[in-house]
C-alpha cells in the first residue's frame, strides 16, 4: 500500500477517535432522550447519504454517513468508519444538530476536507454496512459498541435491493488487515490465526508502527507498543521465510 495511503487510512481513524470523543460528552448527557428521538429517526425524511469517493476499492477503510431531517428542521447523523478488509464497523457515532446549517459546519465539511465523498443510495449504505458487519463477525470481530445506535438511522433501508457489489477482504479475496492508531495488534493478529488460520490473511502495517520510523506527527499520544510490533514484525518474518523456500 503507497506510503500516502497509509496516511490517509491512519487519519481517518484518529478523525473518527477524536470525533467520538468530542461528541462523548454530549451524547451521555442526553443519552436516553435521544436515543427515544432516534427509534422513530427511519421514519425521518433523508437528508443525504455519503461515503469515501473510492469505497469500492478492495480492502477500503471509508467513511458513510447517513443524514436524516428531524420534524424541528434539525438533522440526526450517523457516522460509520468501516474497514471492508477485515474489522468491518469501527467506529460509529450518531449526532443530533439542531440545524442543517450546524450539521454542515460542523460535521459534513470536516469530513469533506478528509477526503473527497459521493453520494449514494440509503439501501446500498445499509447493503455496505450489513455485509462489512456480517464478514467481520465471521472473523469473530465485533462491530463498535455505538454501531446499533448509529444503526438507528439505516432503518427504512432494503440493503437487498442494491445491486451492488460489496468488496470484502482484500484484492486476493483474503482478510486484510490495515492496522490502526488504536487497535490491539497482538489480540486482532491472534484472532485472525483461530479463524482462518496463519498465512490465511494479509497485514498492512503503517509505517508510524515500525521500528526506527519516525513520522512526522505533532500527536504525541501514539506510542509505539513494543509487544504488538514484535507480533507484526514476526507474521511479516515469518511469511518472508515461507516466500524465500
Amino acid at each position: 500500500m503507497p506510503r500516502n495511503e497509509q496516511r490517509r487510512q491512519k487519519s481517518l481513524q484518529k478523525h473518527a477517535a477524536k470525533r467520538k470523543a468530542r461528541r462523548h460528552a454530549v451524547a451521555v448527557a442526553g443519552q436516553s432522550g435521544l436515543r427515544a428521538e432516534l427509534r422513530g429517526a427511519g421514519h425521518w425524511p433523508l437528508e443525504e447519504c455519503l461515503i469515501t469517493e473510492n469505497w469500492d476499492k478492495p480492502g477500503e477503510i471509508v467513511q458513510l454517513v447517513v443524514a436524516r431531517k428531524a420534524p424541528d428542521g434539525g438533522i440526526g447523523a450517523a457516522v460509520f468508519l468501516i474497514d471492508l478488509g477485515c474489522l468491518g464497523v469501527k467506529s460509529a457515532t450518531v449526532t443530533r444538530w439542531d440545524s442543517r446549517g450546524q450539521y454542515q459546519a460542523e460535521l459534513r465539511a470536516d469530513l469533506m476536507a478528509m477526503q473527497p465523498m459521493k453520494p449514494i443510495d440509503l439501501n446500498l449504505a445499509a447493503k455496505i454496512v450489513r455485509d462489512a458487519v456480517t464478514y467481520a463477525r465471521g472473523l469473530g470481530f465485533s462491530p463498535d459498541k455505538d454501531y446499533y445506535a448509529a444503526a438507528l438511522l439505516l432503518e427504512g433501508a432494503e440493503p437487498q435491493q442494491a445491486q451492488e457489489r460489496v468488496p470484502l477482504g482484500g484484492e486476493d479475496g483474503r482478510p486484510l488487515y490495515i492496522v490502526g492508531a488504536y487497535d490491539n495488534p497482538t489480540a486482532v493478529i491472534a484472532r485472525l490465526n483461530r479463524a482462518v488460520g496463519e498465512g490465511n490473511y494479509n497485514i498492512v502495517s503503517p509505517l508510524e508502527l515500525l521500528p526506527g520510523y519516525d513520522l512526522d506527527d505533532t500527536d504525541a499520544e501514539e506510542n509505539d507498543d513494543d509487544e504488538a510490533n514484535d507480533v507484526i514484525e514476526a507474521e511479516f518474518e515469518r511469511r518472508d521465510g515461507e516466500d524465500g523456500q
